[in-house]
């Protein structure tokens, strides 16, 4: 199964082959069985996985998540009535894949052609002994036929999707050379304008490699016929300037060089495959018909010198058809009306509105008058005047849009489904006069294949081909004189005179380390010089006029796999009651949240993604789609891209009345990051005499002894270890905790070979035990701001508690790395891996580096890297989150970790492990210390009524809550109100390595655990088997529990494991009972990613 198989559904091919002639020299001789197991026909209905039932109406079709992510639309009845849910399926390989969709499209080819069973049983054998042979097939001419012609009955922003019949295809696959393509782009074009437009032609040239992903041409135009863009000395745009970059790339590396009109035609850039040099063609005249546009009743409209060529011939699309992908599919079509007014009248392209409205004698600074619908309504009667003139086909937005109309509805009688996206197929001119407006409000987006999915651009071909940091643009805009930053701080100077005309700016944080409060603060101080701020936490909102604000910023942390900070949930019920009101204070409220998490979990910034929602609503105005912050990434610069975006997003929103207060503050912003700043050092270091004392971490972690650390796993030879850690909190009264919560680890460098932190130090010059400080050499300004460690200390401190050595060198490291490399072969590297991201990124993938190693491949650098330039480089080691493994009933004054340790071959050999993991399972012993916070998680906790019944799941170290829920209940069990019923499922690999065992037996002879079910999936005693195998062999045990409308589920494992559980559990209790367990707070998630750790301190 594929991703999202199960979103529309594998189809069910019939599980009996026709009988097939296997006489003729001519028919493929297989091996059937094998067939049918590559197929996956190998079981009848009856034996297929439960929860691949029932089965989906859409009988063919894979739902993917490009080019429209982000829908699960399994939450809409009206698409898939049977709720299926999108399953990923991570062990299916490339090639089980590419069979699986071949098969799919022979299904919809075979039904919509109704063929015979014979027939398409011996295509079906032609096409997986190619695969078995060669790893790809390939597609007969009638079969591609009809595959494009699917593909656009599919694409959900086409409105003109009626005439999908009548495509016509250019058979090119033979095509391997650059002219070849040019040559049939130019075959296709000839044909589209002899036709007027009225005939629509593809050109598809043949398909990559599915296994090796080699081969497929490139069209690197966004269009076959598109005019240029040139950037002008007072950095105006003559022409496209949305083809400014592309032409500025023809210039430098191409030569090219057109007229500097602006309607010169681009020349075509073909590249026959991936590895072949691509070249460029110019297009002749004839084959772009220009259009001149004039107006029937304004003469002077001809003056304008307005144009655009007649015939749209797209050409970044690709085709996905069958598990084959055909890079190259560029196709003709014709205009609707309003896509010709886009391209003239937008801002951002011609902006003629102005020049129309001018000679219309309308006032372009009064809206009032409607300047810009008159000048849209003279501009679209003078395009499809031009166009009946010219004698090329057309369709007007209101004809269209009737079309669509009853072609929507046709289609929904005939096939059950239409994809749509709304927004595309409404068009922006009178929008409101076509009932399609209020009529397909509710359509529903999603991908079916085949599919036409967007290229990559033409950068990522450039960057390939020409490497570098491809840069298109020979300079930078000016910067307005409004945005000069003098300016923006002599406004600052005079608040009082301009307090007025200060918006009013409310930063809400929901913090649970201190995190989202410093970036709340970050975002006070840069609102601060133009905007009345108020901070507060997000608790107390009520204390604040949200009413009286004009802009809303929410910084919102996630705590472990998509929990919510407890200070955020009266927030969320304050929304949920305000819903919809429009007496809302937030009602028209505009807003911005920016989420704080890590990547290590599959839900990133989950809770973010909650409040925004709240907010949204309680009748609120989002500004933009939710920022993200990795703890494990560039936090910093994902933060700055956000405030940048909001601050714009308002500035647009506002405009004029803030428009000083919004180019004051993104003046700022743009002077704090400027674009490719070039490294400068911020510190100077100033060793101290004497024994000065090193500063303490004021960073609100506790200290707490390690009592116990004990090994659960028996030994083995690549080292796999799991160990209960017990902490002493008997000297942190305030480390309360109940099980379900976690544990932040703030580790250190105490598992790292000594010998090798040694030898890493020993490369700067400064004694490891000279204490020092850090003198900033900015105070002000973007550059200025606290080291990002204690001071003062000295080196062997630093580089053993703070600095990340095992994190990976990031990209933006080893251009400031290569002004200190000491051989100029070695500075060229850095260098040149330092100008490349793409580069360094093979290179990176290929050694896994880490700060530790730098040395070890640059030595030159040895003696010459100043430790202030290494401290600003590398970054400081972050904290990991692990579910407490204990109850404070059951050892009070104790916490209990579970740890794994993760671990893996790197690339260049040897065995690396995950920094908080390796710290744990390798660097603590009892008497350590280890630095630790309380992390409140409120939606893993058990129910508080100890009498309904629970459901336990998990796997290996996945146990950890768990553990702490057995340890509680059997506490309770001894109580006078008692507990209910109570099961465990539990995975892992053998016997040996049952972590559950001790305490289920102490809970079950409690009474706190009714019964328990281990799989064991590397047992030579047992069958493989896995929890969610369990659970449906259990099915008639958990009956009873699960009819319980009070009971809970706890799921806790890595993602895939929650995947196959949760697709488990909704087999059990049907769609309905489930998702109404899930939407009442009684099916619960702990879930961690399985992946293996190649970014920042690894796990």
């Amino acid at each position: 199964m594929g991703p999202f198989a199960n979103c529309f559904g594998r189809p069910r091919i019939s599980a009996e082959l026709p009988a097939v002639d296997d006489s003729s020299e001519k028919e493929p001789k297989l091996d059937t069985e094998k067939c049918r197991h590559q197929a996956g026909w190998e079981k009848s209905d009856d034996e297929r996985p439960a929860w691949d039932a029932p089965s989906c109406p859409f009988k063919h079709g894979t739902v993917t998540v490009t080019p429209y992510p982000g829908f699960v639309h399994g939450k809409n009845p009206a698409v898939c009535s049977s709720g299926c849910k999108p399953v990923v399926d991570l062990l299916e390989t490339p090639k089980e894949k590419l069979v699986c969709e071949a098969l799919e499209f022979q299904e919809l080819y075979h039904h919509e052609k109704q063929s015979p069973k014979d027939v398409k049983a011996r295509r079906v054998l032609e096409i997986l002994a190619s695969i078995d042979k060669e790893g790809t097939y390939s597609h007969t001419t009638d079969e591609l036929e009809h595959g494009v012609r699917v593909a656009w009955r599919n694409a959900p922003k086409c409105s003109n999707r009626k005439y999908w019949s009548t495509l016509r295809l250019l058979d090119k696959r033979h095509v391997s050379t650059a002219e070849g393509m040019n040559e049939a782009c130019l075959e296709m074009m000839d044909l589209a304008v002899s036709s007027g437009a009225a005939e629509v032609y593809v050109t598809v040239f043949r398909p990559e490699h599915p296994l090796t992903k080699q081969g497929g041409p490139r069209v690197w135009n966004l269009q076959l016929m598109r005019f240029a863009g040139y950037r002008q000395p007072d950095m105006e745009v003559k022409g496209d300037p949305s083809e400014l970059a592309f032409t500025e790339m023809l210039t430098r590396h191409f030569g090219w060089k057109g007229e500097g009109t602006n309607f010169d035609i681009l020349p075509l850039v073909l590249q026959p495959s991936p590895d072949k040099k691509p070249e460029l063609f110019e297009v002749s005249p004839q084959y772009v018909p220009l259009v001149p546009l004039t107006h029937p009743n304004h003469p002077w409209f001809g003056g304008l010198g307005l144009r655009w060529y007649g015939i749209p011939c797209v050409s970044d699309m690709q085709l996905t058809l069958g598990g084959l992908k055909y890079t190259g599919a560029p196709f003709t079509g014709w205009y609707a009306d309003t896509e010709i007014i886009r391209n003239l009248s937008d801002e951002s392209r011609y902006n003629v509105l102005p020049i129309i409205a001018n000679h219309l004698g309308l006032a372009v600074n009064d809206n009032s008058s409607l300047w810009k619908d008159a000048a849209l309504l003279a501009l679209n009667q003078a395009i499809l005047y031009s166009w009946q003139r010219a004698g090329i086909a057309m369709t007007d937005h209101h004809t269209l849009m009737e079309q669509f109309w009853k072609w929507h509805h046709d289609e929904k009688a005939a096939r059950g489904y239409t994809p749509t996206n709304w927004k595309w197929i409404i068009p922006p001119v009178a929008a409101s006069t076509s009932k399609c407006y209020l009529g397909l409000s509710k359509a529903t987006e999603y991908t079916l294949q085949p599919a036409y999915i967007r290229s990559p651009k033409f950068k990522v071909y450039a960057r390939e081909w020409f490497g570098g940091r491809f840069e298109y643009s020979p300079g930078a805009p000016l910067r307005p004189a409004f945005l000069n930053p003098y300016v923006c701080r002599f406004l600052g100077r005079c608040k009082a005179r301009v307090a007025a005309a200060r918006p009013r700016a409310v930063v809400m944080y929901a913090s649970m380390t201190g995190t989202a409060r410093e970036f709340a603060l970050r975002t006070s101080s840069a609102l601060g010089s133009a905007f009345d701020v108020t901070t507060i936490s997000i608790e107390e909102f009520s204390t604040v006029d949200l009413a009286s604000a004009n802009l809303l910023l929410l910084l919102i942390s996630t705590c472990g796999s998509g929990s919510l900070p407890t200070s955020a949930l009266k927030f969320l019920d304050w929304a949920a009651a305000h819903g919809g009101s429009p007496k809302s204070p937030v009602a028209g409220l505009r807003f911005s949240v920016f989420g704080l998490g890590s990547r290590a979990y599959p839900r990133f910034c989950a809770a973010a993604d909650t409040v925004h929602a709240a907010a949204r609503a309680a009748g609120g105005a989002s500004l933009t789609s939710v920022g993200r912050g990795d703890q494990m990434g560039d936090r910093d610069s994902a933060f700055s891209h956000w405030m940048r975006r909001t601050v714009e997003s308002f500035a647009s929103a506002v405009k004029p009345k803030y428009e000083r207060a919004t180019s004051c503050v993104l003046a700022q912003l743009e002077e704090r990051s400027p674009p490719n700043p070039s490294f400068t050092c911020r510190y100077q270091i100033v060793p101290l005499a004497g024994s000065q004392r090193i500063a303490p971490v004021a960073d609100g972690f506790l200290t707490a002894r390690v009592l116990t650390c004990e090994e659960l796993l028996p030994k083995s030879p690549e080292g796999r270890s799991s160990k209960l850690i017990g902490l002493d909190l008997s000297g942190a009264p305030e480390a309360l905790y109940e099980p379900g919560d976690h544990v932040s680890v703030l580790p250190t460098n105490n598992h790292v070979d000594r010998v090798a932190l040694a030898r890493f130090a020993a490369h700067f010059s400064i004694p490891l035990s000279q204490p020092f400080d850090l003198e900033p050499l900015f105070v002000d300004g973007p550059m200025g701001g606290a080291p990002p460690y204690p001071l003062p200390n000295t080196l062997w401190n630093l580089l053993t508690r703070h600095v990340a050595l095992l994190a990976p060198v990031r990209f933006e490291a080893l251009a400031p790395l290569s002004k200190y490399a000491g051989q100029k072969v070695q500075i060229d590297i850095l260098a040149e891996l330092g100008g490349d991201e793409q580069l360094f990124d093979t290179w990176n993938d290929s050694r896994q580096t880490r700060w530790l190693d730098i040395f070890d491949l640059f030595a030159s650098l040895s003696q010459n890297l100043p430790v202030e330039v290494f401290l600003q480089l590398a970054p400081p080691i972050h904290a990991r989150h692990y579910s407490v493994a204990s109850s404070a009933l059951a050892s009070p004054g104790e916490a209990h970790l579970l740890c794994g340790k993760t671990a893996w071959s790197a690339p260049g050999g040897g065995r690396r492990t995950g920094s908080c993991s390796g710290y744990l399972t390798e660097g603590v012993q009892p008497g350590d210390d280890v630095r630790m916070q309380i992390l409140k998680v409120s939606s893993f906790k058990l129910p508080l009524n100890s009498q309904h019944p629970v459901i336990m799941v998990a796997a290996g170290t996945g146990f950890a809550p768990l553990r702490g829920f057995l340890l509680q209940r059997s506490v309770l069990a001894n109580r006078a109100r008692g507990v209910g019923p109570c099961a465990l499922l539990y995975g892992c690999r053998s016997e040996e390595e049952d972590l559950s065992r001790k305490e289920c037996n102490t809970a079950a002879a409690a009474g706190a655990l009714s019964f328990r079910s281990v799989a064991f999936s590397r047992d030579r005693n047992h069958p493989k088997e896995y929890v969610q195998d369990k659970l449906r062999q259990c099915a008639e045990r958990l009956a009873p529990l699960l009819e319980n409308p009070n009971c809970h589920v706890y799921v806790c494992g890595s993602s895939r494991m929650a995947d196959g559980v949760a697709a488990a559990f909704r087999f059990l209790l049907g769609p309905k009972r489930f998702g109404a367990m899930a939407s009442s707070g009684r099916y619960h998630e702990e879930v961690f990613s399985t992946m293996e750790p190649t970014g920042p301190n690894g796990t």
